[in-house]
């Protein structure tokens, strides 16, 4: 017996619809505010596909997003993937906490905290 897939989450199985909505999903985590004619020329869809997408960014991905009768716009402190420092960016702010002031000691730690490489991910 086939599984019923809700009606909101059957395009998700199409292969170019889901690489399209992962794309937007990306662009609007750079992006952060844009507008439905904007993603219509970027995407070179209709305005039904871009709701169609925005819905199933919400519901199926998980994308906190905000739409006004002005745009789109993603919640603030979210993104698609969390940026990193390189691993010799990484290493170097542990080196600078050896040389530099005090007061700039707490700065970097928070540096190293939020945007630290776990585990050498760009190698």
């Amino acid at each position: 017996m086939k599984r019923e897939v809700p009606k909101r989450t059957r395009n998700i199985r199409d292969k170019n619809v889901i690489g399209r909505r992962v794309d937007l999903m990306y662009w609007l985590s750079v992006k952060r505010e844009t507008n439905y004619l904007e993603i219509q020329e970027e995407f070179g869809v209709n305005s039904h596909s871009v709701k169609k997408d925005l819905d199933s960014l919400e519901y199926d991905f998980g994308v906190p997003l905000h739409r006004t009768h002005k745009g789109i716009r993603v919640e603030d402190g979210w993104y698609a993937q969390r940026p990193h420092f390189k691993t010799e960016e990484n290493d170097l702010l542990y080196e600078l906490l050896d040389i530099v002031p005090e007061e700039y000691v707490k700065p970097i730690e928070k540096m190293i905290r939020a945007y630290g490489n776990p585990a050498g991910l760009d190698r």
